[in-house]
């Protein structure tokens, strides 16, 4: 008899632990680190594959992320065409040592110099930029040092961007390649956009 009343309640602990665990469990969401860990733990879509980056895209109720991996050579700069319904035109979205976005073709608002006031405008979104990792003052002025991360992560927020199809256009710069020189990639290669689905 009291063996049955403690499988019994044995058995009614277990679902309801089970039950609470969806609910009570933090969810889970990229952390725009650098750090590509949390991306294997996570149901993300690949957007494409290419022999020298993967672009991976995973989204929330609020959040859209975009990643992609790269070589440990690479720097792996991007900029990343966006046009959705809450956008009155197609913006441009930089990040590299800086960040930086503009409306695709205007070229007053680029920034066109580093000490540029027009960089960081950043409306909604982030992402992490090349590190500034010191000087490096042998034999001349100084060189910049910049850390190279595996994986750009991109965090872009629905509210400003909106839900339904997002048209994306993506371009890649500063990867090193299996033969150690600089290339860039685009996609998609030809001049279509990629149609994204945020729900």
């Amino acid at each position: 008899m009291h063996v049955l009343r403690n499988l019994i309640i044995l058995f009614l602990v277990f679902f309801c632990l089970s039950r609470c665990q969806p609910t009570c469990a933090p969810s889970m969401h990229p952390m725009v680190d650098g750090n590509d860990q949390e991306w294997n733990q996570l149901l993300v879509d690949t957007l494409f594959q290419l022999p020298d980056v993967c672009m991976m895209v995973f989204q929330n109720n609020h959040y859209v992320w975009l990643a992609y991996t790269m070589g440990p050579a690479s720097y792996g700069t991007c900029d990343i065409e966006i046009k959705t319904s809450e956008l009155l035109y197609p913006h441009n979205l930089h990040v590299s040592a800086q960040l930086g976005e503009w409306e695709v073709g205007d070229t007053i608002n680029r920034p066109s110099v580093a000490d540029s006031p027009l960089w960081w405008n950043n409306d909604q979104w982030t992402a992490n930029p090349l590190k500034f990792n010191g000087v490096d003052l042998a034999g001349g002025p100084g060189d910049i040092n910049l850390k190279r991360d595996r994986i750009r992560e991109i965090q872009l927020s629905k509210a400003r961007f909106g839900k339904g199809i997002w048209e994306l256009k993506f371009s890649i710069m500063g990867l090193v390649d299996s033969a150690g020189s600089f290339i860039s990639v685009t996609w998609p290669l030809d001049e279509s956009k990629y149609l994204l689905t945020v729900e």
